[in-house]
C-alpha cells in the first residue's frame, strides 16, 4: 500500500488500482514504488525503481488514476525503496551502492539534487534496504546491511533553503534487517519515545522496537518465519508483518496501543 493506493508487481506490468485500472509495461524487475503529492498543486506522481534497471520510472496520475510516463531517471539499478517527505524533497535507497539519493520536484518534474556517501563496514554487494520518515525531527531513518544497522540522517535547511543530508547517528540492529515502521505516539508520560521505530530482523524471527530519539533498543518481539516487511495501521493501531517463509502464518499482527494489556505483542496471525 502506497499513499492509499493499493499495488502490485506481475512480470513486466506494474498495476495501480484506484478508482480505475490502469497497466503499464515496465522492463526489467519492478520492486520500488511510492506516490507523490505534489505540494505546490494537486498533481500526483508514482515513483517506481527496478532492482535490475537503471532507471527510476515517474509516471503522473490523471483524474481517473491512469499512470503515464513521463521521465526516466538514470540512478543506478538496486533501487529498494523511496519516500516523500511531503516537501518536494524525494529519496530513495540503493540495495546495490552505498548511496542515498536525493530527488528534488519543481514545476512538475523530478532532478537528482544530490546524493549521500553511506559509511561502509566492509565490502559488500548489499546496502540500503527500507526508509522511513519522521516529520518531527526531520530525520530519514535507513534499514542498512553493511553492516546490518539503521542509520539516522538529518534533513536540515542551509543558508539558501536547499536541504542537506547528513548521517548523524548508525546503530547495529538485528540480523538481516529488511524493513521498519515509525510510528508516532504523541505526547507520552515518559514510559515510552513520542516516536518508535519497528525494525524487521529477517533471520532472528523478530522485530526490534527502537527509541526513534536515540536508537536505543528498547524490545525484541518474536515473529513467525523469516519477517520481511511491515505495515502500520495507525487506525487500529496495530502493525502487520509479512513473514516469508511461513506459509502457515503468513502475516503476524502485532498490537501497538500502549493502553492495551497486550502491548508490543502478536495478538494474531492469518
Amino acid at each position: 500500500v502506497a499513499a492509499g493506493y493499493d499495488y502490485r508487481q506481475c512480470g513486466g506490468e506494474f498495476v495501480i488500482m484506484g478508482d480505475a485500472d490502469g497497466t503499464v509495461e515496465i522492463e526489467g524487475y519492478p520492486y520500488s514504488v511510492e506516490v507523490v503529492l505534489d505540494p505546490d498543486s494537486d498533481d500526483r506522481y508514482v515513483l517506481m525503481g527496478s532492482l535490475s534497471e537503471d532507471s527510476l520510472n515517474v509516471f503522473q496520475l490523471d483524474a481517473d488514476n491512469k499512470p503515464t510516463l513521463i521521465q526516466q531517471l538514470a540512478l543506478g539499478t538496486g533501487l529498494n525503496d523511496i519516500i516523500d517527505t511531503g516537501t518536494g524533497s524525494v529519496f530513495v535507497t540503493s540495495k546495490y551502492g552505498a548511496v542515498l539519493f536525493h530527488l528534488k520536484l519543481e514545476h512538475g518534474l523530478f532532478s537528482l539534487a544530490g546524493s549521500v556517501g553511506l559509511p561502509v563496514a566492509a565490502s559488500s554487494t548489499d546496502y540500503s534496504r527500507a526508509l522511513a520518515w519522521s516529520e518531527k525531527s526531520s530525520r530519514l531513518y535507513i534499514v542498512y546491511r553493511s553492516p546490518d544497522s539503521i542509520l539516522a540522517v538529518d534533513l536540515a535547511a542551509d543558508e539558501s533553503e536547499e536541504i542537506v543530508a547528513s548521517v548523524i547517528d548508525i546503530v547495529p540492529v538485528g540480523n538481516k534487517p529488511t524493513a521498519v515502521a515509525l510510528v508516532d505516539y504523541g505526547t507520552t508520560s515518559g514510559e515510552f519515545p513520542e516516536e518508535m521505530l519497528y525494525v524487521v530482523s529477517m533471520d532472528e524471527d523478530a522485530v526490534y522496537a527502537l527509541d526513534g530519539a536515540t536508537l536505543s533498543v528498547l524490545e525484541k518481539i518474536k515473529l513467525g518465519r523469516s519477517p520481511y516487511a511491515i505495515s502500520h495501521n495507525p487506525k487500529r493501531k496495530e502493525a502487520y508483518v509479512l513473514n516469508f517463509a511461513d506459509e502457515e502464518q503468513p502475516i503476524s499482527i502485532i498490537d501497538l496501543d500502549p493502553e492495551s494489556a497486550s502491548f508490543h505483542q502478536v495478538i494474531g496471525r492469518d
